[in-house]
């Protein structure tokens, strides 16, 4: 500290890259002296800042009861025996046995009676009776019957001592509303609010005031129960295919996002859910394929029925040495790699672009557009009054989008539909020198230009076309012998404008006039009409 120039570091620093040159010695320390050794691993629960729980010993205690009857630890099964009885106490057992999901139900008999054991002899029957008074107590019983009622949807559940239990309408009633809830991705605070309309309304509810956690409880019922139904249509299809992408969600985790494909065995259709919705540390074929074998192994399938893999054109999917589909391969022969043909559509539309200079500009005329309105209430709400007055549709400006060209062909139809407001909205703002109008006076010279509403008018029938073959494209169930008559429709409509033009480009042409030498549009005059030849 005497010396001069020197400054200690703060939290940040001891904390940062401080603490990670520690780690690092450490973790090079520790393999070098656990190389080649058997070790044993202990480990505990805590909960992060946001009260989550990461980790108990019953999770412990579910994972090593899985390595017992490993298929592919059969081999090794005195060891892993051996160091099962070595590491597992009856303090694992019961924390197995009390857990909400695990409820003790991989446990052997043995195993349960050693946990029963320990909790008889560890517990006083003052202090069982005063639990038992607890607020929190009553409420975990009342969830627990509320499990208990989610295993069927029958009027009647058949529980494991053969005790049939009746489910009441008013308990029906509250598991479609958690479950609509869930499904329309609303808040777990509209449940009461929904059972209050629900009562409100005739209908008998014996439940209010639910808890988040009842409510909590409740959904992962219900999603075991889904959950459970789906593993045993897909062990009765046996054969199965993926869709995996890449995303980042809001809080910019990378996350891997994995459909499964079937046959229902029941109707013969073929059926798509969602499965898995994982963080993953890289976008690397190596993470991507690792997690999904942790997946199929959790739905207990065998990677050898993997038969069909969807996915998008990226080097990580379709990489010829070391693609996630190539290491796929590797257990599961009979799969055939995909590249998602409404993915390639967008692909194609974004490449045939290139080859017209005027789209580049005309993308950046939509855009500037959209955010110079829509950056303002003021302008918005002048816009709308242009559009009342004119009698055009009251449509708000769309942001275009260059991959996603549904989006795209929004924003230009809204365009076509309202280009009279529009323009009239832009003069309204000449000879005024605020920055925003200064902006308007260089968007009217371009959407005063004659390529620009004839340019629209074409582009808004091709992108017509093609957005109706991307969604014929997306759909759940697609016939590839339908997929030929599709492509030959689309490629003739946009074909057609050669010799007979679309409905927009009809509608543009049907409101030209001309005096003179001067072309209008609607009634307003466009300039750079002598490249009227060239549209």
């Amino acid at each position: 500290m005497l010396r001069p120039g020197y400054c200690s570091p703060n939290r940040k620093d001891i904390g940062g890259y401080l603490l990670d040159d520690i780690h690092e010695q450490l973790t090079k320390n520790m393999k070098s002296e656990l190389e080649g050794k058997d070790v044993e691993l202990m480990q505990d629960g805590w909960s992060d800042t946001n009260s989550s729980l990461t980790s108990t010993i019953a999770d412990a205690c579910d994972v090593w009861l899985d390595l017992l009857v490993h298929e592919d630890l059969q081999s090794y099964e005195n060891k892993v025996k051996k160091r099962f009885d070595q590491v597992m106490t009856g303090k694992h057992f019961l924390a197995n046995m009390l857990h909400p999901v695990y409820r003790g139900e991989k446990l052997s008999k043995k195993h349960t009676e050693i946990a029963q054991e320990m909790l008889l002899r560890n517990l006083q029957h003052s202090t069982l009776t005063k639990h038992n008074d607890t607020k929190e107590h009553k409420d975990a019983v009342e969830a627990h019957q509320m499990r208990k009622q989610l295993y069927s949807v029958e009027d009647t559940i058949t529980v494991s001592d053969n005790e049939e239990l009746k489910v009441s309408e008013a308990d029906k009633h509250l598991f479609r509303t958690v479950y609509f809830a869930a499904k329309e991705n609303q808040p777990n605070s509209s449940v009461n609010k929904l059972l209050e309309l629900l009562k409100a309304s005739g209908v008998q509810i014996n439940y209010q005031d639910l808890t988040s956690d009842t409510i909590l409880d409740i959904q992962k019922s219900l999603l075991f129960v889904l959950d459970e139904a789906m593993k045993d249509e897909l062990k009765e299809a046996k054969y199965y295919g993926l869709i995996l992408d890449e995303s980042t969600d809001l809080s910019v985790h990378k996350k891997l996002v994995v459909y499964i494909r079937y046959v229902c065995p029941s109707d013969m259709k073929v059926k798509s859910q969602l499965v898995g919705d994982i963080r993953i540390p890289d976008g690397t074929a190596d993470t991507l394929v690792c997690e999904v074998r942790k997946l199929l192994q959790t739905l207990g399938l065998k990677t050898v029925n993997l038969v069909g893999l969807g996915s998008d054109g990226a080097s990580v999917m379709f990489g010829r040495k070391g693609g996630v589909g190539v290491k796929l391969q590797e257990d599961s022969p009979m799969m055939t790699h995909v590249h998602c043909v409404a993915h390639r559509l967008a692909l194609a539309c974004s490449d045939a672009t290139k080859a017209i200079p005027y789209l580049k500009n005309y993308k950046n005329i939509l855009k500037n557009l959209y955010t110079h309105v829509n950056g303002s209430g003021i302008r918005t709400y002048k816009l709308e009054e242009m559009q009342s007055v004119m009698e055009e549709p009251n449509l708000k400006l769309k942001d275009p989008i260059n991959i996603r060209w549904l989006a795209m062909e929004n924003a230009v139809r809204t365009v076509h539909k309202c280009y009279g407001s529009i323009v009239t909205y832009l003069q309204s703002n000449e000879g005024k020198n605020t920055v925003g109008d200064v902006i308007a006076e260089g968007l009217l010279r371009e959407v005063l230009h004659y390529k620009f509403p004839a340019f629209t008018a074409i582009l808004a029938d091709a992108l017509q076309v093609l957005g109706v073959l991307s969604k014929q494209l997306q759909a759940e169930s697609l016939d590839l012998s339908q997929f030929t008559p599709m492509k030959d429709s689309a490629v003739g409509k946009l074909n057609g404008p050669k010799t007979v033009n679309g409905e927009c480009m009809k509608e543009f042409e049907s409101q030209i006039s001309t005096n003179g030498n001067k072309v209008y549009y609607k009634g307003i005059q466009l300039t750079h009409s002598n490249e009227k030849k060239q549209c």
